[in-house]
């Protein structure tokens, strides 16, 4: 019997980095969230910094296309960021017949 897949389907944003290294012209990147950063010198100052991955499991995962444009348009324009749909195969695992 074949194993059996689903697919699974989400908006992500991608974002690269150019000339990391002589061996790579690029490294795709995928927006992972945002972290909380707070001023030494002024404590009630926060802000919220875009984290990024190169894992693809690690990255936020929109069900909407204009929900990850939106997020695209709003961060670091140096990454190049824009939405990207991406597919999965999730396994589908069968229960053992008695």
């Amino acid at each position: 019997m074949k194993p059996q897949s689903t697919r699974e389907y989400a908006w992500l944003v991608e974002g690269c980095v150019q000339e990391v290294s002589p061996h790579f012209a690029r490294v795709q990147l995928y927006f992972s969230g945002f972290k909380l950063t707070f001023e030494t010198q002024t404590p009630r100052v926060r802000s919220y910094e875009p984290t990024w991955t190169t894992d693809v499991e690690k990255a936020v995962r929109f069900c909407r296309k204009q929900d990850a444009e939106v997020t695209a348009r709003e961060l670091d324009k140096t990454r190049s960021p824009q939405a990207v749909e991406h597919c999965w195969f999730i396994p589908i695992l069968e229960e053992p017949k008695p």
